[in-house]
């Protein structure tokens, strides 16, 4: 699928994607996704002095919805350079001794993930409660694939890719072939993961604390509203509950991460001294259990305000905040905006609904 997007600017960047290919990733292959993102970006490595000569930022990134491959810079470069990338990434079959290397890289990349706390917390709650590893892979599998393996995984999985986003002054329309990958997947609690846990470090006197529940279809740009009343900003109603009035932490974060297009959590993060951690969920709950006191009318219109804020700073780097233009419309707040759905009503019901259901966690005896 062609996409265009007008930029306001003179900035411009040509985006190929791959969607959904580590939400179906099983074993051996956990994590290939992620190398064959490093491997194929070597195909314009022989343009990079170019690329640098003309401020042009080449790169790729992989995250459980898509891997994506681009080029940024004042448009009259990328539409140079253009073409020659997109054949270029799109017909590279990497060397069996740039495999062996790069694979080096990918493994010091996945140990790297758990040296701080929070990352690694994260990771190995995925394993636990969803038997799955996300972008970074499992250790074993990269360790144990083999050249050929991952030649065959290239060819099935990234021989087409499913967009091409160009954001510039007008259309360009490249002819290629694209696939329609499944998106969507439903993720249940695991009750029998035999997936290792990693542990790279010894985490001594914090602790994390992690307050998880999961989102119905709908539910997720409320998710996404309820998180930045509840947590954006020094007066959101986390940030003073919990250092601000009671001292238990430097930062508090709430966030909804996309597992899928059908699949979504809402998440309450920080990290707190260990013997902190039994009163912190105590007053993150209490937040949640009277949404009314903390989230008031005020709040909800400033929240309001401040996100079609975002929504014009996000247009003038339209460039490079490329997520609103390949997202599911239903899944963002402005689908809710656009449908006069985002009222104070209908988010306080959302929040509400969800009292009594977060679970617990930690990586710490609760």
């Amino acid at each position: 699928m062609n996409i265009f997007a007008k930029s306001p600017t003179k900035l411009s960047s040509i985006n190929l994607i791959y969607s959904g290919k580590v939400i179906h990733e099983k074993k051996p292959f956990r994590g290939v996704s992620h190398l064959a993102e490093h491997l194929m970006s070597y195909a314009v490595r022989d343009l990079e002095s170019e690329y640098d000569k003309y401020g042009i930022i080449s790169n790729a990134c992989t995250g459980p919805l898509y891997v994506s491959f681009y080029l940024q810079g004042l448009e009259r470069y990328v539409k140079k350079f253009a073409e020659d990338f997109i054949t270029k990434i799109m017909s590279f079959t990497p060397s069996r001794e740039l495999f062996e290397r790069e694979r080096k890289v990918v493994l010091e990349e996945y140990k790297d993930c758990f040296t701080d706390q929070i990352s690694s917390y994260l990771l190995n709650q995925s394993r636990i409660n969803y038997d799955y590893c996300g972008a970074i892979g499992y250790r074993e599998d990269l360790e144990n694939l083999s050249y050929e393996q991952y030649l065959e995984f290239q060819k099935t999985f990234f021989s087409k890719p499913d967009k091409l986003l160009y954001v510039g002054s007008k259309p360009i329309d490249f002819k290629l072939d694209f696939a329609t990958t499944d998106c969507n997947k439903i993720f249940n609690f695991s009750n029998s993961s035999t997936l290792k846990l990693e542990q790279q470090s010894e985490f001594k006197e914090k602790a994390v604390v992690h307050l998880h529940t999961q989102l119905a279809g709908n539910e997720l740009p409320y998710a996404k509203f309820a998180c930045a009343l509840l947590s954006k900003g020094m007066d959101s109603p986390l940030f003073r509950t919990v250092r601000e009035e009671n001292a238990l932490a430097y930062f508090v974060n709430c966030g909804a991460p996309s597992f899928s297009y059908n699949f979504a959590t809402m998440d309450i993060l920080t990290q707190v001294s260990d013997e902190n951690l039994q009163f912190t969920f105590e007053v993150i709950e209490n937040v949640l259990n009277n949404v009314e006191k903390f989230i008031t009318r005020k709040r909800f219109n400033d929240m309001i305000t401040s996100y079609k804020i975002t929504l014009e700073k996000d247009d003038i780097n339209r460039y490079s905040n490329i997520s609103k233009f390949i997202t599911p419309y239903e899944n963002t707040i402005d689908y809710l905006l656009d449908n006069k759905l985002l009222t104070y009503s209908n988010v306080i019901d959302f929040l509400k609904s969800k009292q009594g259901k977060f679970y617990h966690f930690s990586d710490k005896k609760i």
